[in-house]
């Protein structure tokens, strides 16, 4: 069972948000108070997706089951959806939070259900990617 495109899509989005604002407060500017999806901008749904896609593929293969059977047995919703997704990438990339900070009677249904751990942070990814594309979306500095 594979994931909506949507999901996928959104939430590649939120994962590059989160790396815009990185780059954003090395270049010296401050996010302080605000919304970071409010400001970000979109990165191409493209290259986000097809990056997302990798990753998807390592959870899955660390997993040994599809992400989307598992937010199927975890009963969410596509906006659920997308925040897990979201929360367990970004657990990979080691950025502090993870899917049962929200998800974890859920998660403990699916893995009841498929009978498979199911493991939070299931293989580690260094993010590079997401990064690099963040950092392109600011103007090179003049010397």
């Amino acid at each position: 069972m594979e994931l909506e495109r949507d999901v996928v899509i959104e939430a590649s989005q939120l994962v590059f948000a989160s790396f815009w604002a990185d780059a954003y407060e090395r270049n010296g500017d401050s996010l302080s108070g605000t919304e970071i999806t409010d400001v970000a901008p979109r990165g191409d749904e493209v290259e986000l997706r097809c990056i997302m896609q990798r990753y998807i593929g390592r959870i899955e293969a660390a997993w040994q089951s599809s992400i989307g059977l598992a937010f199927y047995h975890m009963g969410l919703s596509d906006a659920q959806a997308t925040d897990a997704l979201y929360r367990l990438v970004m657990s990979c990339i080691g950025h502090g939070i993870g899917i049962e900070d929200d998800y974890a009677a859920e998660l403990n249904r699916a893995r009841s259900i498929l009978k498979l751990e199911l493991k939070t942070c299931p293989c580690h990814f260094e993010g590079t990617e997401w990064f690099d594309l963040a950092w392109d979306t600011f103007p090179d500095e003049e010397e």
